[in-house]
């Protein structure tokens, strides 16, 4: 095999070429990569329950109904983030019929009756304390 012999410069002029087809090949593979991802507009749950007009723990509720997308890996006793399509959950929330009733209360449930209050408990009195005594409690009782 022949011995090459190069110049810094030649060798420069090289590494550049090098680096620019792998810059090429990496951008190649992103583009091709991100072409297959879907192009819609993903949204938290905060923006969707102000578009929609309902609580963030409602949304959170109906999440499947609404077409929620799991950002992360379910299972496991994992929950990871959500996010939605507004326009699936708006498509979502005109489609479906209990949606819109729901929508006007707020809630899925009706509402509960209201809880009495509860009865406080009447506080034991404390122990009377021998005069001069700095503990909280009586001192013993001698037997003669």
């Amino acid at each position: 095999m022949p011995v090459v012999t190069l110049t810094t410069g030649d060798l420069e002029r090289m590494l550049d070429l090098a680096a620019e087809r792998a810059a090429e090949r990496v951008l190649r593979r992103f583009a091709d990569a991100t072409a297959t991802l879907d192009p819609r507009e993903l949204v938290t749950v905060e923006r969707l329950a102000a578009e929609i007009g309902m609580s963030r723990a409602w949304c959170y509720k109906h999440a499947d109904r609404l077409g929620a997308v799991p950002l992360g890996e379910v299972g496991k006793g994992k929950r990871p983030r959500k996010r939605f399509d507004l326009a699936v959950a708006k498509h979502a929330m005109s489609s479906v019929g209990s949606f819109a009733s729901q929508r006007e209360t707020g809630s899925s449930k009706p509402n509960p009756p209201a809880a009495r209050p509860r009865r406080r408990r009447t506080p034991v009195p404390a122990p009377k304390q021998a005069a001069g005594s700095i503990l909280g409690c009586r001192p013993r009782e001698t037997s003669a």
